[in-house]
Formats: structure tokens, sequence, C-alpha cells
């Protein structure tokens, strides 16, 4: 079914919304399912600043509805997952 098809539907039940209206609505439904379904995956990677906690989400990616999983490489490339992390990371050097 086609976005156009959608809105045409939309406007049998809501005569009076607009085209633009609608299709605001259906991409936030879209997002909405994407979201609740955890069917859209994508993998990010960006670099990090030592002691900085918080990210803007500007710096990271606008379109990011949820955070998955966090890795962090070290000097070697070797990937640990990260837990909720709540306080600092600890990296073993063998």
């Amino acid at each position: 079914m086609t976005q156009q098809v959608l809105i045409e539907m939309v406007r049998q039940h809501h005569p009076q919304m607009g085209e633009t209206e609608i299709r605001l609505y259906l991409n936030q439904a879209l997002q909405l399912l994407a979201f609740r379904s955890d069917g859209v995956y994508d993998d990010i990677i960006g670099g990090s600043t030592i002691d900085q906690r918080d990210y803007d989400s500007t710096e990271i990616g606008a379109d990011i509805l949820k955070i998955d999983s966090v890795y962090l490489a070290d000097s070697e490339d070797t990937l640990y997952k990260i837990p909720r992390l709540i306080g600092s990371v600890e990296i073993e050097e063998d």
C-alpha cells in the first residue's frame, strides 16, 4: 500500500485534513511502529571523548530512535560491550 493510498483513506474519514498534515501523522506512525517492533537496525560508528558522559543527539545522528547496545574498542580494536553505564569503564591491559 502506497502512502498516497493511505492519504486517500484518511481523507475519506477526515476531509478537512491537508495532505501535509496527513503525511506528518503517517511518518510518526511509521516511526512508532519501527520503535515498538525493533524492526530497524543500523550500526553507527563514532568517536568518543575522554570523561564525556553525555552526547548531544546531533553528534551521533538525529534519526536515532533507540540505542540497543554500546561497545568500547581498546587500542587493539578489541570490542567490549558496555552494560548500562553508571560509573567508569575500566579495561585491563595485559
